[in-house]
């Protein structure tokens, strides 16, 4: 079994983990991939593991929203239940991954979206690349508008209201 893995199933920490491994082996160990908050990473920072598991796992939800079809439920209570079990999962942690996606992973994530209104699921045919601007768009406010924001740091110093050089001459 995968050391990463048992380390995330126990709740030790990584280090500690790959440390206690190390002593009992001779050689050392790469990590191809880890999953950190849900988000798979790969060694290349190319997140195509991440996108095939999210939308493996969003297919298996479109089935759900296919039988809640059957069993009569209207076009915008399936919306409802398509925005919260699926647009969702897409649409987790889309900041940190999004910009890493491939024009494949993007053009994948796009097709699933115009299957979800063509099935009649969703009601907006909105685009991948706009679910990522208005996420990267709400994460930048967020970092801007609130002073404790552990972002707030990196942010440049705020320029003062008015520049001296447009002053009006008194």
């Amino acid at each position: 079994m995968n050391v990463y893995r048992q380390a995330l199933w126990v709740g030790i920490d990584m280090n500690l983990a790959m440390r206690i491994y190390h002593a009992h082996t001779n050689y050392n160990l790469r990590i191809k991939q880890a999953k950190l908050l849900g988000v798979i990473i790969s060694e290349n920072l190319k997140f195509k593991e991440h996108v095939d598991q999210v939308l493996r796992t969003c297919n298996q939800r479109l089935y759900l929203l296919k039988k809640l079809w059957a069993q009569g439920l209207l076009s915008h209570q399936l919306n409802t239940v398509c925005v919260a079990i699926i647009i969702s999962r897409l649409t987790y942690a889309i900041s940190s991954w999004g910009g890493f996606c491939t024009v494949a992973d993007a053009n994948r994530i796009d097709s699933f979206l115009r299957r979800l209104v063509k099935y009649g699921y969703s009601c907006s045919n909105t685009a991948f690349n706009t679910y990522l601007k208005l996420a990267d768009q709400k994460l930048f406010r967020k970092m801007g508008a609130v002073e404790q924001h552990c972002l707030n740091q990196i942010l440049p110093a705020l320029k003062a209201e008015t520049s001296t050089c447009f002053q009006e001459a008194k």
